[in-house]
């Protein structure tokens, strides 16, 4: 698994906040599952179906929360379940669920 692809002006779609923050956000509604397939596959610069460390830092660094590279590090761990290195869909669901209603 490799990261070459520059996604570098990778950007996380205003909506999402909202979608995420409406009183109707539901992770087993169909519209919550397309934003974060969406969210996903943008992150997913080389389409290898999971998202690397650098892949999920600039996910991370997108949401413009000046976060450290220390807090970066600790919120990939606590979103990578199997500890493999990488974030797959499955586990970036829950914890983009999380993370955005907290902010």
């Amino acid at each position: 698994r490799g990261d070459s692809v520059d996604s570098s002006h990778f950007e996380v779609p205003e909506d999402i906040f909202e979608a995420i923050q409406s009183p109707q956000w539901d992770n087993n509604t169909a519209d919550a599952h397309r934003e974060l397939v969406a969210l996903f596959r943008k992150a997913d610069a080389n389409k290898e179906g999971c998202l690397s460390s650098s892949e999920f830092h600039r996910v991370l660094d997108a949401f413009n929360l000046g976060l450290t590279s220390y807090q970066k590090a600790r919120l990939m761990a606590e979103a990578d379940d199997d500890e493999d290195g990488y974030i797959t869909y499955s586990e970036f669901v829950p914890f983009v669920s999380r993370f955005l209603q907290i902010f």
